[in-house]
């Protein structure tokens, strides 16, 4: 709670200096998830897109452990499309397991427009991977393709959704 306190006070290098002490990664989504956001929101972006891809991958390895995907999928709103796609692939790269929970959890809370915009910045094959698990099925792909719609995010995305609704065929 202190340090999400700490995060509107300190400038980017207190900020970059005081990360490397946090050891569990754990810590560093209960900061983010106690942050005021509308105060903080461009310090995601100056955390996280210093962070090495496996301290990532350990954050993203708490919220599965914790449930807690949808709410660290409201930091990604804030963050610059480079620092995004590197969420995004280190997300991708995680164990089907997790992927499989991440998408459960986006289809029981609706949050489809907040797993889009990861979604779209994900390399290419990082996106079939994520399209070519055993979860998806055609309640989740319609799903998906409304919130898509609902968004305006393009015909590209509107494609890959079409294509892998085909393999479920």
């Amino acid at each position: 709670m202190t340090l999400a306190r700490f995060l509107v006070a300190a400038t980017d290098r207190q900020l970059l200096n005081v990360v490397p002490h946090i050891d569990r990664a754990e810590d560093m989504l209960q900061v983010g998830f106690h942050a005021e956001l509308d105060s903080v929101a461009d310090r995601f972006e100056v955390v996280l897109s210093q962070l090495p891809d496996d301290r990532i991958r350990a954050m993203l390895q708490s919220a599965h452990e914790q449930d807690r995907f949808i709410e660290a999928f409201t930091f990604m709103q804030f963050l610059s499309d480079k620092t995004l796609g590197r969420v995004a692939d280190a997300t991708a790269g995680m164990s089907d397991e997790v992927l499989t929970h991440m998408v459960e959890s986006v289809h029981r809370e609706n949050a489809w427009a907040e797993l889009l915009p990861v979604a779209e910045v994900m390399s290419p094959p990082n996106w079939q991977r994520m399209f070519d698990l055993p979860v998806w099925d055609a309640e989740k792909l319609t799903a998906l393709g409304r919130a898509a719609e609902a968004l305006g995010r393009g015909d590209d995305l509107l494609e890959l959704i079409v294509e892998a609704g085909k393999s479920l065929e």
